[in-house]
């Protein structure tokens, strides 16, 4: 009865590629190669729109039933819940900094890169912080009712770079992420 955890963890590995890619193309800034601004800005569409609005209002909704089960994890959860708000209000700024690069508003600069590579590493820490905390208690103490009850109180969505039906927004982004995901170690699917 653990599919919401499985699919959370999918999302994960899908959105470790993302921030792979990411990192990557702001590693291109200031050498022969040109980072694609479009693609970062659609990577970062990506992230805020589907993993700060869909992914992780489904994780807290695991978080409140784990915090229930298991109140010794309880500065774990909040310091999860306060990341996903970080998480999402840094994705925003950093999509809008793109944004103003790829329009020629803003320029480049090496406090944008840091923060940039900071937002990769804060998801990434975070990912695992969740994988290796809260979800295996999740697993281990849900009952198969509570795991019902989980399920009803979101919605299905399907993921619109990575689903079975690639939006057409991202249609661009994903052909250079399958060029880029066997060079990825995090795309060991």
């Amino acid at each position: 009865m653990c599919e919401l955890i499985d699919r959370l963890c999918a999302d994960h590995k899908n959105i470790t590629i993302v921030l792979d890619f990411i990192n990557d193309e702001i590693d291109k800034f200031g050498f022969t190669v040109a980072p694609s601004t479009e693609l970062l800005s659609d990577s970062l569409r990506y992230l805020v729109e589907y993993a700060d609005n869909v992914h992780h209002p489904q994780e807290e909704i695991v978080f409140y039933q784990v915090s229930i089960h298991a109140s010794q994890l309880g500065d774990i959860v909040g310091t999860l819940t306060a990341e996903h708000d970080q998480i999402y209000q840094d994705g925003s700024e950093l999509f809008d900094w793109i944004n103003g690069v790829e329009n020629r508003q803003r320029d480049i600069t090496a406090q944008q890169l840091r923060f940039g590579r900071d937002y990769v590493f804060l998801q990434t820490r975070h990912m695992q912080l969740e994988e290796s905390t809260v979800f295996p208690i999740a697993r281990e103490l849900f009952s198969a009712q509570e795991w019902e009850s989980i399920q009803s109180s979101y919605l299905m969505q399907s993921d619109p770079l990575f689903g079975d039906h690639v939006e057409p927004e991202y249609q661009t982004l994903r052909s250079q992420l399958d060029e880029f995901m066997p060079n990825n170690p995090s795309s060991a699917s």
